[in-house]
């Protein structure tokens, strides 16, 4: 009913992007992209790492990405 539509709203996108997804994702694909033996696979990192930070840009979001140790 109306708690899940509270729950899973699009105005909490923002706020999913910020604080979990863009602090590990562009990362992973950029790792992703490097090791990707198969053409198809080294284009789909690139282009979800390129759509996800174009969002990123568009909402402003200022995201703080955590130490990666690889």
């Amino acid at each position: 009913g109306s708690e899940m539509c509270k729950e899973t709203g699009p105005e909490l996108l923002g706020d999913y992007l910020q604080h979990h997804l863009l602090t590990w994702a562009p990362h992973f694909l950029a790792l992703m992209q490097n090791a990707a033996a198969d053409a198809f696979f080294t284009g789909l990192a690139a282009l979800t790492r390129s759509t996800l930070l174009g969002i990123q840009d568009a909402l402003s979001l200022d995201v703080i990405e955590p130490r990666f140790y690889r």
